[in-house]
């Protein structure tokens, strides 16, 4: 179960909202209606290393490419041009 709350009611209901998450709940705080944070209970998932590990997802085995340095400003070709590239021929 999830809800959202602002950011004026996350200062207001600080323990109350607390509780909750302790009980199960997660919740989003948000700030003019956009979401900025989430509450959840201690030991939720993480992220997708901790989804991996508990078996509840899998790695697709397929690795990014990943540079092998880092650019110099004004080395190598401009982002347009990586960009271009990557997108192949039209």
């Amino acid at each position: 179960m999830t809800r959202e709350v602002g950011i004026r009611a996350l200062k207001n209901e600080a323990s109350a909202l607390i509780r909750d998450v302790q009980r199960g709940e997660s919740i989003v705080v948000t700030r003019n209606g956009r979401a900025v944070a989430r509450l959840v209970p201690e030991g939720a998932p993480a992220g997708l290393t901790d989804l991996i590990q508990q078996g509840r997802a899998s790695w697709s085995g397929r690795r990014p490419d990943l540079p092998t340095r880092t650019a110099s400003p004004g080395e190598g070709p401009s982002l347009a041009d990586v960009v271009i590239a990557d997108r192949g021929p039209r």
